[in-house]
């Protein structure tokens, strides 16, 4: 088998080898780059659980609320959106595919 083919047979790769590390390997390059900021007035500096929070909310709903990329942060944001639209897809078709060979 193919590499596409054997992520496409099992939704648990897809899981656990695509979807979970993403955000965290984004969230490490937020931290890294400081590419995350807070836009409130008066807010605390950002956090590791901030930087966690904006990649995991970036990558299902590219919806910033009161974070919002900067520098670095600006083309890494919206390529893990890209990444999650497409893993979340590929989550979908794997699914599907499953029920009806069921």
């Amino acid at each position: 088998q193919d590499f596409f083919t054997e992520y496409m047979e099992s939704w648990q790769r897809i899981v656990w080898r695509l979807i979970v590390p993403t955000p965290l390997i984004f969230t490490l390059f937020y931290w890294y780059t400081q590419g995350v900021t807070n836009i409130l007035p008066g807010a605390p500096p950002v956090s590791p659980l901030d930087y966690l929070f904006f990649s995991l909310r970036t990558m299902v709903t590219l919806a910033y609320s009161d974070f919002t990329p900067v520098g670095a942060g600006q083309w890494l944001a919206p390529l893990e959106g890209a990444l999650g639209i497409i893993f979340l897809a590929l989550l979908g078709f794997s699914v599907a595919k499953r029920i009806a060979r069921d």
